[in-house]
Parts: C-alpha cells; structure tokens; sequence
C-alpha cells in the first residue's frame, strides 16, 4: 500500500512510488493501493478495510514540502485512519521523512510541560506511527523504519 497525498497520478514521492509499483507489478494481487493522507480520515473504515485488505507492507509519503501545520495535522488524522485500518498481515512500514535521526526517544516529552506539543509537526506523524506500533501484539508486530 501506498499512503500519500493527492492521487497517485500526482507529482509528489508516493505518486512516483505507486506508479513505479503497478509498472513492476507482474499479476493483478500484486498491484498497490493508494490511500490519500488527506480524504482518509473521512473515509468509512469499511472503504478504508477494503483498500487496504490485500496489503502486507505500506509506504506512508506525506508531502515533505509542506510547512502548513493544519495540513500536516490533517495528514496525521489521514494517517491514524489508515493505521486502524491496517490488517493483521500488515507488518512493515516505511515513513517517508524530513525529520532527522532522533538520539532519545520515549521518557518525558519536555514539550508538553510547556504546552507545546509536536500535533501539527512531521515529529507528531513519525510518533503516531511509532505510537501504533508500539501497541500491536509480539505475536502481530509492526515493523517501521523512518528514512
């Protein structure tokens, strides 16, 4: 699956990799799915389930250009949509990024003791999805790398 914004035939990251995906797809069931950022998380689940039923590794693309944090938490919304729709099978995910490595994770969010908070930042989507991954089963992990 392929989770980005706009259509596939856009011109963004995700648009280029879906595209590069159905190309390289040689059968009908290895053909990808995209799931717009941005129309997900007013979706019905039930759309979102069968988009995303076949899918065993999704690659999230959010617009690495994008400065508007309304738009970036809109994508964050697009995003926990997605992941609740995310079958058992489901177990690699690869976060697109402009955020660099991160040396501490997890411990006190400093942030929030200032009422500060990281929602409408690409920091705030690569904790949602370390968040969610965190919460699968040992015995239904979820694997996730941040390039």
């Amino acid at each position: 699956a392929v989770v980005g914004v706009g259509g596939p035939e856009g011109s963004g990251a995700g648009a280029a990799l879906y595209r590069l995906l159905a190309e390289a797809a040689s059968k009908p069931q290895e053909q990808p799915c995209w799931v717009d950022l941005l129309d997900a998380a007013d979706m019905p689940f039930e759309d979102l389930d069968g988009l995303l039923v076949r899918a065993r590794v999704a690659v999230i693309c959010p617009d690495v250009g994008d400065d508007d944090r309304r738009r970036i938490m809109a994508q964050r919304q697009g995003l926990k949509a997605a992941m609740l729709s995310f079958p058992g099978p489901l177990s690699k995910v690869v976060l697109l990024s402009r955020v660099g490595a991160q040396s501490m994770k997890g411990g006190i969010n400093m942030r929030s003791l200032f009422g500060l908070s990281n929602a409408g930042t690409f920091t705030g989507l690569e904790d949602e999805l370390t968040s969610a991954a965190r919460r699968r089963s040992r015995g239904n992990p979820l694997s996730v790398v941040v390039v």
